[in-house]
Formats: structure tokens, C-alpha cells, sequence
């Protein structure tokens, strides 16, 4: 038994895990919770908003270089979705149909400030499963957290929105692949004829309501062969709506691990030409992101990335990155991991994480999980905007620009 294993002997917890969601794609969440919403004034929390978010850029403007602890996290509060995108392997996953408590993620949240993060990424899965989304959503603001939200928008409100961003949801991503319905509707693996105009209209929704909390909303898109054609068009629908949008390419690992959120489905990897195609494609990214006016949320840096990832014949994901040391992996059942991409690391949970922090062992352990990897290009943005200023300043005149477009709707 090495020195972090003899953490897990008292990590029993008592709690009772329960199923808050809906079990169809039908199934409407109902995010109405007890009590009066807080009523502070729209500006003191727009206000709020923008001082966390400068805070944070001077933290990493100043102290990115040393990290040795997470300032981020991702937290996957569920595993379920309503829809069944290829390239995504989270739906499939059987094993967590339940999340933590209220309670649970109180003490996660003040176990992630212990150890240093600033800033939280709730996801899934689709996050809006969660019944009490909105509450989660405070547990977290109200441990000093900036709090993002990632999201398939397919059950976005406008009411929904208000509350979600009142409640301190700083930033907000929303899932857009395709500006074709029939396109979108076979990416994301459904059937439903409303879901394509749902999600526009949440986008759009997003786009209106967040002026008022100086939130900043993001689509991601995620390029292969199906939607490679539409880049102009999603960046123009982005920018009109003064938003910004990131292009990824499709990540399809070699091996498969029940917790890695991309699929290894052979069928989703790219063949010769679409990996020219993409290649070309995210060239003209890169010249689009030298605009001094880009509505682009990712850096030329990690375009960069994609471009020699589809240029090479391999496509070899792998590089020598920190995770664990700059970011960390929360899973519905109360497990960690150093990212989204590796299995939990054995006996550890959100309620020992100090200790594992102060442990000896953490360094091999995280070691040990990184040469398990597959390897990935997105996180890497997660690393590049803490050790390349021009990463970091790239992408606050970004959200800055995308701020005042929106104003002048």
C-alpha cells in the first residue's frame, strides 16, 4: 500500500446518491426550486462577473508559469444525454445513471478551492438533466467559483437563462455543428424534428440575455467530414450574434475506456481526403484568427495544433502535458481523475482531495495516468493560456470584442 492509498481506507461516504432525470429524450426537467431567487441588480452582478474574470487573467498572467496545483476543473454531473452524437462516448455509459447530493457538492466545491482552482466547468452528458441545475449552479458561485456551463442547448429557456446566469453562470457553451438541419440531426445521432430549431432559438436566447450579466457565450463546433463545408457560415451566424464559436477537430482515441468522453468508434475516424480537407480547413482558421476582429474563441496556437494533427499520417495525439498539476476531472459518482480522457485515479474522491494533494504520491500517480493517455488536442488550451501571454491576452480581447458586439445589438 503506497502513501495516497491509505487515504481511501476512511473515504466511505454515507450519502445516498439518487436519479433526478428524466429517463426519455422526452423527459422535461423541471428546474423550478424552492424558495425566492436572489434579486441582486443585474449591473452588481454583471459587475461581479467581469472582476472574477480579470482576477483570474491576472492569476494566470502572473503565476501560470509555476502551477503545481489545478486552478481548473471539469466536473461531468452526469453522464446522461438526450442526444446520441457519434464521436461522444458519455451517453453510452451505463454506469452512472446518478449524482452527488447538494450536500456532496458543497464539500467538492470547497475541496476544489482548497486546493487551489478558480474556475469549474459543469457538464455531462447533458447538464440540464440535472433537475436542480440551477442550485447546483449556486453551490459552486457560492464557494468563490467561476462557474461555466456546458450544454447541447436543447433544453435552454429564456427563463431558464435569467435564472441560470443569476445563479452565477459566468460563461455559457453551447453545442453547434452543423446550420443544416439534416446535417445536425445525423451528428447528433437524433431524430426529432424540433431539436435543430430548439437549439438555434436557445443560442439565439443566450446571445440576448447575457448582455444583462456580462456572461460570455461560446458554440463549439467540432469539424469532420459531415460539416467541414459550413465554417464560414457557423463563424458568421457566431459573430452576427456577437458570440464566439471555437472549431475542433474530431478526436477519435485508438483504445476505448468507459470514462473517456470521445468515442474510439472506428467508423467516426477520418479518412485520407477528410483529413486533407481539415488540414486545409484549419489553415484558413489560423489566417482568420490574425483578424484583429475574430469572433474565433480559440487560440491560433491550438489551430495550430489541428492543422499538423490532420497533416500528419497517424494522427498521433499524444504530448507532454500536466494534467493533474493545471486542471482536474470530477465524475457523477464522486471520483477524480487527472481529465477527461483517463479512468479515476483508484480510492481518490472529491472529499479527499486535499490530502491527495499534500500526499508524495500524487506525482507518480499523475504519471502514471498521463503515459495511459491517448493523448488529446483540445485540453491543451487549458496549459497554453497559462505558460504563452499572447495565448491568454488572444483570448480576453476575444471575449472583450464579443462584449461589445453584443452591446450594439
Amino acid at each position: 500500500m503506497n502513501e495516497y492509498q491509505s487515504l481511501k481506507q476512511n473515504n466511505s461516504s454515507g450519502a445516498t446518491n439518487f436519479d433526478i432525470f428524466p429517463k426519455t429524450f422526452e423527459g422535461k426537467p423541471d428546474h423550478s426550486v424552492d424558495g425566492s431567487e436572489q434579486r441582486l441588480p443585474d449591473f452588481l452582478i454583471k459587475w461581479a462577473n467581469y472582476f472574477d474574470k480579470f482576477r483570474l487573467f491576472l492569476y494566470l498572467a502572473l503565476k501560470g508559469r509555476s502551477l503545481n496545483r489545478p486552478y481548473y476543473a471539469h466536473y461531468q454531473i452526469t453522464r446522461r444525454c438526450n442526444f446520441r452524437c457519434g464521436s461522444c462516448q458519455t451517453w453510452q455509459d451505463k454506469t452512472f445513471h446518478k449524482g452527488l447530493s447538494l450536500d456532496e457538492m458543497r464539500i467538492a466545491a470547497r475541496n476544489f478551492r482548497k486546493i487551489g482552482v478558480k474556475c469549474l466547468a459543469l457538464s455531462g452528458g447533458e447538464a440540464l438533466l440535472r433537475k436542480d441545475i440551477v442550485e447546483v449552479v449556486r453551490v459552486f458561485r457560492s464557494a468563490g467559483l467561476i462557474v461555466r456551463l456546458q450544454t447541447n442547448g436543447y433544453l435552454l429557456t429564456e427563463d431558464l437563462l435569467e435564472r441560470l446566469f443569476r445563479a452565477g453562470v459566468a460563461d455559457i457553451y453551447i453545442s453547434l455543428d452543423s446550420l443544416d438541419q439534416q446535417v445536425f440531426n445525423l451528428i447528433n445521432g437524433i431524430e426529432r424534428s424540433d431539436a435543430f430549431d430548439r437549439v438555434l432559438n436557445s443560442i439565439k436566447a443566450a446571445a440576448k440575455v447575457s448582455r444583462r450579466y456580462g456572461s460570455g457565450v461560446f458554440l463549439t463546433t467540432v469539424l469532420r467530414n459531415h460539416n467541414v463545408k459550413e465554417v464560414e457560415g457557423l463563424y458568421k451566424f457566431a459573430k452576427d450574434l456577437g458570440v464566439l464559436v471555437g472549431f475542433y477537430g474530431i478526436e477519435i482515441p485508438p483504445s476505448d475506456s468507459q470514462l473517456n468522453i470521445r468515442s474510439s468508434d472506428p467508423g467516426q475516424v477520418p479518412s485520407r481526403e477528410d483529413r486533407i480537407e481539415l488540414k486545409k480547413v484549419f489553415r484558413r482558421l489560423i489566417a482568420l484568427r490574425e483578424k484583429s476582429n475574430t469572433a474565433l474563441s480559440v487560440s491560433k496556437k491550438l489551430l495550430e495544433d489541428f492543422r499538423d494533427f490532420f497533416d500528419g499520417p497517424e494522427g498521433d495525439m499524444h504530448w507532454n502535458c500536466n494534467a493533474g498539476d493545471m486542471y482536474v476531472e470530477l465524475v457523477p459518482d464522486g471520483s477524480i481523475s487527472v481529465c477527461n480522457a483517463t479512468s479515476p485515479i483508484d480510492g481518490l474522491t472529491y472529499e479527499t482531495l486535499p490530502e491527495f494533494y499534500d500526499s508524495a504520491a500524487r506525482d507518480g500517480i499523475f504519471k502514471q495516468k498521463r503515459q495511459s493517455c491517448d493523448g488529446c488536442i483540445c485540453t491543451r488550451q487549458l496549459e497554453y493560456i497559462t505558460t504563452d501571454f499572447s495565448d491568454l491576452t488572444g483570448k480576453a480581447y476575444a471575449y472583450i470584442l464579443s462584449l461589445i458586439r453584443r452591446t450594439r445589438l
